[in-house]
């Protein structure tokens, strides 16, 4: 019985480090819905028909929203389809005047927080319309990196900004498998073709080639932070760069952000920026959704799940990659 339960436990590991998700789950809406928008705020003259859109970037930057424990939801959109879809919305409408980008995530993939802030770049050239990022909780790593796209960042008093890095999460159970008596037979092309992979330690080499790798995302990273924030040099970021996180204090005294403010006072700068002095503030939600105020949150998808385990979250690693994330538990 103990070496069965072992044994479960590294499968389960295993899981863990495959970001396997095990779920049972009821899906009260079958498919996606388009997004409607939503009236937050009317203007104050009945006669303004300008707009300012509100579009949320919430959670870790993957694959999936979703989460672990009973009763919670599975996986669910993914942030860059939908960000996409609500900048589409924006710049679709004429009497959207201005977007204010409301961050709260940790970062993610660093694929797919380069190609959102690509996407904030591209909403601006293509229609010149400002972008104002407001971090109303977190806006670390590729967070921060999404939001380097706009014209202007904006962090609440208790926010946390930065972690400028990368990380790479490679998970290692040689030791473990050596105890169990456990071998992997593992055919290959070539020497590095498994390198990263769960049952062997990463070789000098393999590490150097790695290395490499993670040198070119942050030199990426730091040429769009110093693209953005035209009051950085390479020599004041790079002692801020080296993955810590900072207040939004510390981040406005630096130069990271523009200015210390609450959300409702980056709307009214976005408003600003537009050029106008009315303006209803709209959000974007798909059917079944409430949003009530400035400050309600993105609502899962109306998805009942009996059981929900996302193992890798569980034991606090993700799948194999590289990451633009703040990941104190790794």
């Amino acid at each position: 019985m103990r070496r069965i339960c072992v044994l479960l436990i590294v499968g389960t590991i295993c899981a863990a480090a495959s970001g396997c998700l095990v779920f049972v789950n009821l899906d009260l809406a079958a498919g996606k819905t388009a997004y409607e928008e939503a009236v937050l705020a009317p203007a104050k003259s009945w006669w303004t028909g300008a707009k300012i859109a509100l579009i949320d970037l919430h959670g870790v930057i993957s694959k999936h929203y979703g989460s672990s424990g009973l009763l919670s939801r599975g996986p669910g959109p993914d942030p860059v389809s939908d960000m996409r879809e609500a900048l589409a919305r924006a710049a679709g409408d004429d009497n959207v005047k201005a977007v204010v980008l409301r961050i709260d995530s940790p970062g993610g993939y660093v694929a797919w927080c380069d190609t959102l802030h690509r996407e904030v770049l591209r909403f601006k050239q293509e229609t010149g319309k400002p972008v104002v990022a407001s971090i109303t909780n977190l806006g670390a790593s590729g967070g921060y990196y999404v939001a380097c796209g706009a014209d202007r960042i904006h962090a609440a008093p208790g926010a946390a900004v930065g972690s400028i890095g990368v990380v790479a999460l490679f998970l290692n159970l040689q030791r473990l498998a050596d105890k169990l008596g456990v071998e992997t037979q593992v055919i290959k092309s070539a020497d590095k073709k498994d390198m990263g992979g769960l049952w062997r330690a990463l070789t000098d080499d393999e590490r150097r080639v790695m290395q490499s790798m993670i040198d070119e995302y942050y030199g990426r990273f730091i040429d769009i932070v110093l693209a953005a924030r035209r009051g950085l040099t390479r020599e004041t970021l790079l002692p801020l760069a080296d993955g810590r996180i900072v207040t939004a204090g510390q981040a406005a005294r630096s130069g990271l952000i523009d200015r210390v403010a609450y959300l409702d006072e980056s709307i009214a700068e976005a408003r600003q920026l537009a050029g106008v002095d009315d303006a209803a503030l709209v959000t974007y939600r798909r059917g079944g959704e409430y949003k009530h105020n400035i400050y309600s949150g993105a609502p899962p998808a109306p998805v009942t799940n009996i059981f929900n385990v996302d193992l890798g979250e569980a034991f606090g690693v993700h799948e194999p990659g590289f990451y633009y994330i703040w990941t104190p538990n790794p």
